[in-house]
């Protein structure tokens, strides 16, 4: 059903689920698009404390290591784990706040 105001077309909607639908799906894109910026970012992190020690646990030059550099097991090993216990705190408040009785 399209009312012409002008030259603006409008659209209204019959059905009360598709505008809170269409929210929904634009909040889990937005969420989705963050993703991976922040597993980057850990990445990053991870790799610069990783180069930033050497053997012995002293501190050296704080030069920053080539994403290549970063691909090793040892940094891609720590990222998995904490990216574990991302997702694990992240289920929390759904967990904790659902509507189920257990």
């Amino acid at each position: 059903m399209y009312r012409f105001l002008g030259r603006a077309a409008f659209v209204a909607f019959d059905s009360p689920f598709i505008v809170p639908l269409i929210l929904a799906c634009l909040i889990t894109f937005g969420i989705d698009l963050l993703a991976v910026p922040t597993v980057r970012l850990i990445e990053r992190s991870v790799c610069i404390r990783y180069y930033a020690t050497d053997l012995v646990g002293k501190a050296v030059a704080p030069d920053e290591p080539l994403e290549s550099a970063c691909k090793i097991s040892e940094v891609q090993g720590q990222l998995a784990f904490i990216m574990g216990w991302k997702r694990s705190l992240d289920a929390i408040p759904g967990i904790l706040f659902s509507n189920t009785a257990i």
